[in-house]
């Protein structure tokens, strides 16, 4: 194996695929001022052993799917959450040397200093570092090791490197990690160590599963975040930090499920679908009484097994309801097995694809669970809450009957204003000078690794400003329309990309693909496809229209089991929009709260009240009409 290895190392270097990019210069066609304005690219790595680590990878994740989580998860259920909590904490506190004369090695006396007093404290008042006691003096963790000493003198540059049976890393640092083993006292009394490392291990192995699974390609957002984590940066942010739209929404980025093994409660089943070639996977959890089930849509390439949509499947869940999801019509699932447009992003040719799988998924639900259903809802999120509205308005298809309520939550009224207020989002750098851009953009990933690192709020103790948390959220969907793109080319070549790219080599053409933004996407990618095949959309203006859900003011007006909730300062709204929605649906079928951003409430033990009680009152008018 290592002289497999070494032969590919010296194969792969320097054989980079180039970056290449369509020339949009002088385009002048429709939308061309999107192609044309200024726009933040992301820093680029080079990876010049990507084939190596892409197979060290897929070794990597085989093993965490298929053996690391289910040993992981069963020691979880096995050792109570606040023994396990302490257990971590000592371990953190044995890995005191590996800090401590690191900073030293740095030159950061005051944070060495900080070490050795959290260690002092830890070991005696929090009995062997079960406890952290430290923090709650104000003393906080400084993490360094060797790989970042050796940074600090000197070896800035290094290349990316995935290791098989190995944490993924840099050549820097994985020759730091010699000198990390050596600093780590449990290494000099076997087993010791690896007991320490399954503890640790075992915390984190259930999230870097869901990672591996939920993501059509974990590799590249796993190695540039961990790239952009190894920077080291110290730029004060452009703002005072004060809460606002974007820092609320950021409190969607931290919701998970409330019982860590709720998850364990539900089952995956498949549909097979009209094609009859391809099978779609969802997640169903079934009450053991008869209860409403509810259908949910997550958003924007959202995953039917993320943790922000498993959240809200357990909200409804815990409220009385089955639930059962599938994953959103821009995610790469649903693109690979159940679309039919070669290019999403059309809402109503979207719902259509949508309705159809739904179709599939509760015939299934009726065959499986008939007797222990009462009622049916759909619920969407976001985006998926948009197709929730279209899908009520255009009524039953394929022969099934309807709904019996739908609810839309946080859903975009405008598909062109959310897509213009998320590039701007993400276009937040260009706020600041040149020189200190990728600094300030990077300092801002690093804050909201260590925020979900520390599942804390917002505010504390990583405190995120507010222009900072309005290019997190940009940075979300901008990742998510990447996948999005690399799926539909995958399927479609629509002849805009230009870097060449192979199963083993896609970072060079994951940079192309980032430069779009999600109006680039429409006027780039869409608009062509829609005029080349479609009499739906034949321009722009009729694109941007028809994806508009004021465009179905009348149908949904007259149906008294649809609802929307919404907050009143989401930035995805437009100017009017609230006041449309208030006309449109009327108090009765609408939940408004006046802040949370977007989704970034949905932690609120009251405003997932007023949720669940606005979907008991859509239940009950499933049987009437408003005239």
């Amino acid at each position: 194996m290592q002289c497999v290895v070494a032969v590919s190392l010296i194969t792969c270097a320097g054989c980079t695929i180039p970056v290449e990019r369509h020339d949009w210069s002088t385009y002048d066609g429709p939308g061309a001022r999107h192609f044309q304005e200024p726009q933040y690219q992301l820093p680029f790595y080079e990876d010049p052993l990507e084939p190596v680590n892409r197979i060290a990878l897929g070794l990597n994740s085989a093993i965490v799917v298929g053996i690391a989580e289910p040993v992981s998860s069963g020691w979880r259920q096995l050792v109570p959450q606040e023994a396990r909590t302490h257990l971590v904490q000592a371990a953190k506190n044995l890995e005191y040397p590996r800090r401590g004369l690191n900073h030293l090695l740095q030159g950061d006396t005051e944070k060495a200093a900080s070490e050795t007093q959290r260690f002092a404290i830890n070991s005696t008042a929090g009995i062997v570092g079960l406890k952290d006691v430290a923090v709650e003096k104000g003393i906080r963790p400084s993490n360094t090791d060797t790989g970042m000493t050796l940074k600090k003198w000197g070896w800035n540059e290094s290349a990316y490197l995935a290791l098989p049976l190995g944490t993924p890393g840099t050549t820097r640092d994985v020759v730091g990690g010699v000198g990390d083993l050596f600093l780590d006292p449990t290494y000099y009394f076997f087993p010791a160590a690896p007991i320490k490392g399954f503890i640790q291990a075992a915390e984190r192995m259930d999230g870097i599963e869901r990672f591996i699974t939920t993501n059509q390609d974990p590799y590249e957002p796993m190695r540039r975040l961990y790239m952009a984590s190894r920077e080291v940066v110290d730029i004060a942010p452009m703002d005072s930090g004060a809460e606002g739209t974007a820092t609320q929404t950021m409190a969607y980025a931290m919701l998970s499920p409330r019982d860590p093994g709720f998850d364990l409660k539900g089952r995956t089943r498949q549909v097979r679908l009209n094609d009859g070639k391809r099978r779609l996977p969802y997640d169903v959890w079934m009450q053991d009484v008869p209860a409403p089930i509810v259908i949910l849509l997550p958003g924007f390439g959202g995953h039917r097994e993320s943790y922000q949509n498993m959240a809200i499947a357990e909200m409804f869940y815990d409220a009385g309801c089955s639930v059962a999801t599938i994953s959103s019509a821009a995610n790469f699932e649903f693109m690979r097995r159940a679309a039919t447009a070669r290019l999403p992003g059309f809402a109503p040719r979207d719902a259509e694809d949508v309705q159809r799988a739904l179709s599939a998924v509760t015939r299934d639900l009726e065959t499986e669970y008939g007797d222990r259903i009462t009622k049916r809802a759909l619920v969407g999120t976001s985006f998926g809450g948009g197709h929730a509205l279209f899908i009520a308005a255009r009524g039953p298809a394929l022969k099934w009957r309807d709904f019996d309520a739908y609810l839309a939550i946080c859903p975009p009224i405008r598909f062109a204003h959310a897509a213009n207020a998320l590039d701007g989002y993400f276009n937040m750098p260009l706020q600041i000078s040149e020189d200190l851009r990728d600094a300030w953009a990077i300092g801002a990933i690093q804050k909201a690794a260590r925020l979900a690192q520390g599942g804390s709020a917002v505010r504390s103790p990583v405190e995120i400003s507010e222009n900072e948390a309005a290019f997190l959220v940009g940075l979300s969907y901008r990742l998510a329309l990447h996948d999005l793109i690399w799926v539909s080319r995958e399927q479609y070549d629509a002849n805009v990309l230009r870097t060449d790219w192979n199963d083993l080599q896609r970072a060079s053409a994951s940079q192309e693909i980032l430069d779009y933004s999600l109006m680039k996407y429409a006027y780039g990618f869409l608009l062509p496809e829609m005029k080349g095949g479609s009499a739906d959309a034949r321009d722009a203006a009729s694109l941007f229209a028809r994806c508009d859900v004021r465009m179905l003011e009348g149908r949904l007006r007259s149906k008294a089991n649809v609802g929307v909730a919404f907050n009143d300062n989401d930035f995805l709204l437009a100017t009017g929009d609230a006041a449309w929605l208030k006309s449109t649906f009327g108090s009765d079928r609408l939940a408004i709260s006046p802040n949370g951003g977007h989704l970034g409430n949905l932690g609120d033990d009251a405003w997932r009240g007023e949720i669940v009680a606005l979907l008991e009152r859509l239940l009950g008018n499933s049987a009437s009409d408003i005239n």
